[in-house]
């Protein structure tokens, strides 16, 4: 779940993020971003970014395929919460509602 994520991410001196930032739930993605920043020069930061983000997928790599479940479906009723991966409908196809826009 995002907590192992996060708690990976922090073990390189980076922090993993909700998909819209810091604070913000996990809908489709996750975010990681320096998780120290004040009083270390910028190519410490970078590198770990670098490192970090190469960590992540080194171990994504390593998992087992895995389809979605598309949300609102009799199996995303069955699917654990936890570690299935459960999908907005519309961001399943890339799609994002126009009221979405509209309103902004």
């Amino acid at each position: 779940g995002f907590a192992a994520i996060d708690k990976m991410c922090r073990e390189r001196n980076c922090q993993a993020r909700g998909s819209s930032g810091e604070h913000s739930a996990v809908v489709d993605r996750i975010d990681v971003s320096n998780w120290r920043r004040i009083g270390f020069p910028e190519y410490m930061l970078v590198n770990d970014m670098i490192m970090c983000a190469n960590f992540l997928a080194e171990e994504e790599d390593k998992l087992p395929e895995q389809k979605y479940v598309v949300e609102g479906t009799a199996a995303a009723d069955e699917a654990d919460q936890d570690f299935d991966l459960v999908m907005n409908a519309q961001l399943a196809v890339n799609e994002y509602p126009a009221e979405t826009f509209a309103a902004q």
